[in-house]
């Protein structure tokens, strides 16, 4: 671990950024090249990269599978469950799989990259969004993979796994000024069932891949 405090940065959006101390990008993706003048000059470093080269990847891959398998059936004993139906894992498989093994890749690479992390650097503290009024759960898949790229989705992300991690961290939380762009896809909290049954879905999925690592 170095010696050196860092406040981590986790994603590309400068608000969340701190320009009094050092500091320390999750990833390349925070650096974006068209603003390359304002983090140039900054004392900063980058942090290593997780997942790098073919043998990482097959071993993420096939712990992605163990956990499907682990996994999915209790998944479909939900859905059953809040449906009253009584479908088969094939039929769940056909309707959800796909969007399940994205789910768990994407926890398995952003838990990991945050372990990683925390493992080699000593990190003074990061800044988060206030989640009061919003949700994980996107509208639909296309959403989704529009989310993967969001800087206020990412954001609010880190911040729920870090605290399932149980990181001690100075954490400052912050209000979002809204802006154009991706983040006008993103709704608030709805009062809606179906609304409140993706974010318990989002939610546990989250909670149990953090209560097997």
């Amino acid at each position: 671990m170095t010696k050196q405090d860092r406040y981590l940065i986790t994603t590309a959006d400068e608000a969340t950024w701190k320009y009094d101390r050092p500091i320390i990008f999750l990833g390349e993706w925070c650096r974006l090249y068209d603003r390359k003048h304002v983090w140039k000059n900054l004392d900063a470093i980058l942090a290593k990269p997780y997942g790098l080269g073919k043998s990482k990847k097959d071993s993420d891959y096939f712990e992605v599978k163990k956990l499907e398998q682990k996994l999915f059936p209790e998944f479909c004993e939900i859905l059953n469950q809040h449906f009253n139906l009584s479908y088969s894992k094939k039929y769940w498989q056909i309707i959800h799989g796909h969007w399940f093994a994205d789910i768990l890749q994407l926890f398995l690479n952003r838990i990991n990259t945050l372990k990683q992390c925390f493992q080699f650097y000593k990190i003074s503290g990061t800044s988060f969004y206030k989640d009061d009024n919003y949700n994980l759960a996107t509208l639909d898949n296309i959403s989704l993979y529009f989310s993967f790229g969001d800087d206020r989705w990412n954001n609010i992300l880190n911040a729920q796994i870090i605290k399932a991690m149980n990181i001690d961290l100075s954490n400052e939380f912050l209000e979002y000024q809204n802006k154009l762009g991706v983040n006008s896809i993103f709704k608030k909290k709805s009062t809606l069932n179906d609304e409140s049954f993706k974010v318990k879905i989002l939610n546990w999925c989250l909670n149990k891949y953090n209560k097997i690592f």
